[in-house]
């Protein structure tokens, strides 16, 4: 009798643990990626950087921070977007990240003497946050905002905390909300989930090495 007991209790806790795990489940996936997003109050500051990639959510954040007059200047950062491609040389277009964002916000009302094209040929946010922070430091301004994609804020501000650091430099992080890669519920989504999951690694390496 005390040993059908013993087993009823362990078999009920098991079930009870698996049921609060999976009532909670949304709750704490919802934790693992809102960690990943960090958009501090903005600031008003000399320039807006635009990280390369995603979409035009990065871009169209820019420019509505321009437009409040949170900045006056635009930097556009980023390789050509066929930079890896076998036959790069033979397209009869390649443009930089830069080019297509550059387009986006002149028709957006930017003017183009407000908008700096770094094209550079970056493979990483390390390399760009070195390329844009030189830059800045070289226009002798003092603080930027840095737009990039929600689900890279966390990340991005690691890295650009130690570049801006060596420049002098004061920076703000700023996030654009991605529908595509991150939405509200990305664990539905297995591209999505494959993109916090390689957040997270690239995040984890970045602390541990630099």
């Amino acid at each position: 009798m005390p040993i059908k007991k013993s087993c009823f209790v362990v078999i009920f806790c098991m079930a009870a643990g698996v049921a609060i795990i999976y009532i909670s489940k949304t709750t704490i996936l919802q934790y693992i990626g809102n960690f990943l997003v960090v958009d501090q109050k903005i600031q008003d500051a000399d320039c807006v950087v635009v990280l390369s990639g995603g979409d035009e959510n990065r871009i169209s954040k820019a420019i509505e921070l321009l437009k409040k007059n949170k900045a006056k200047w635009l930097i556009l950062t980023g390789p050509h977007i066929q930079d890896e491609h076998f036959f790069k040389n033979d397209l009869p277009c390649n443009p930089s990240w830069p080019d297509l964002e550059g387009a986006y916000a002149l028709r957006h009302g930017i003017n183009k003497s407000l908008i700096y094209n770094l094209t550079t040929q970056v493979a990483s946010t390390q390399e760009e946050a070195e390329s844009v922070t030189r830059f800045i430091k070289s226009k002798n301004w003092k603080s930027c905002i840095v737009v990039t994609s929600n689900y890279h804020t966390r990340r991005a501000g690691f890295i650009f905390k130690k570049y801006a650091k060596k420049a002098g430099l004061n920076f703000y992080i700023h996030a654009a909300p991605d529908p595509v890669l991150f939405p509200e519920e990305w664990w539905k989504c297995r591209p999505c989930a494959k993109n916090v999951f390689y957040e997270y690694t690239k995040l984890i390496y970045y602390i541990f090495n630099y």
